[in-house]
C-alpha cells in the first residue's frame, strides 16, 4: 500500500469515526428527559431507567466485543466497522419510535450488541497504517474520541432544545449512517487484510 493510499484511508477512518462518536454522544444530554416524557416518570424513576438503558448497552458491548474482534481477524476489519456504524444508526432511528421504556431498553441493548465502532476503527487503522506511523494514527483516533465527547453533547443538547427529541434521534441515526457510507466508499481494504500478520507488508 503506497503512502498516499494509507494516508487517505487513515483520514477517512478518523473523520468517519469522529462523526460516529459525535452521534453516540448526541443523545447524552436529553436521553433522561426523553425517557421521562415517554413513560411519564418522576425524576428518580427516569434516572433509574436511564441507567438501566445505558448500562444494558454497556453490558451487551462487554460480552460481544470479543466476538466481533475474532470475526474481524477472520473476515477483515472493514465489515466490522460498517456493522457498528450502520447498526447503531438504524437502532438509534428506531429508538425515536419506541412506544415505551421496555422497547427503549431492548433497543439500547441491541445497540450495544451491534456497536463497538471505536475498537473496530482502531483495529482497522492499525491494519492499514505503516508501523512507523502508528503513533500518529492512534493519536488521531484519540483526538476523534475526545473531541467528540465535547462536540456531541453540545450539539445534541442544542438540537433537542431546538428541534425536539425525536428529530434529534433521527439526526443521530443519519450521522451514524453517514459515517458508514464514508467508510464504505472511501476506505479501501486489501483482500488480504484479514489479520495482524500483514503489518510488515505496509512499510
Amino acid at each position: 500500500m503506497n503512502s498516499g493510499s494509507w494516508r487517505k484511508n487513515l483520514f477517512a477512518v478518523v473523520i468517519s469515526e469522529f462523526i460516529t462518536l459525535v452521534g453516540f454522544n448526541f443523545a447524552t444530554p436529553f436521553l433522561p428527559l426523553f425517557i421521562k416524557d415517554l413513560g411519564g416518570f418522576t425524576d428518580t424513576e427516569a434516572a433509574l431507567w436511564t441507567g438501566v438503558a445505558m448500562g444494558g448497552s454497556g453490558i451487551a458491548l462487554f460480552f460481544t466485543a470479543p466476538l466481533w474482534g475474532m470475526l474481524a481477524d477472520r473476515w477483515r476489519k472493514k465489515p466490522m466497522l460498517l456493522r457498528a456504524q450502520f447498526g447503531a444508526g438504524i437502532v438509534t432511528i428506531l429508538i425515536s419510535f419506541a412506544p415505551n421504556i421496555a422497547v427503549v431498553v431492548i433497543l439500547r441493548i441491541l445497540m450495544g450488541i451491534l456497536s463497538g465502532s471505536l475498537g473496530a476503527a482502531s483495529a482497522m487503522v492499525a491494519n492499514i497504517t505503516p508501523r512507523e506511523k502508528m503513533p500518529l494514527a492512534m493519536g488521531l483516533i484519540m483526538v476523534a474520541m475526545f473531541s467528540s465527547q465535547t462536540v456531541g453533547p453540545l450539539l445534541g443538547g442544542y438540537m433537542a432544545d431546538t428541534l425536539g427529541y425525536q428529530a434529534s434521534f433521527w439526526i443521530t441515526g443519519v450521522l451514524l449512517c453517514l459515517s458508514g457510507f464514508m467508510v464504505l466508499f472511501l476506505v479501501k481494504e486489501n483482500v488480504d487484510d484479514k489479520g495482524p500478520k500483514r503489518t510488515n507488508s505496509l512499510r
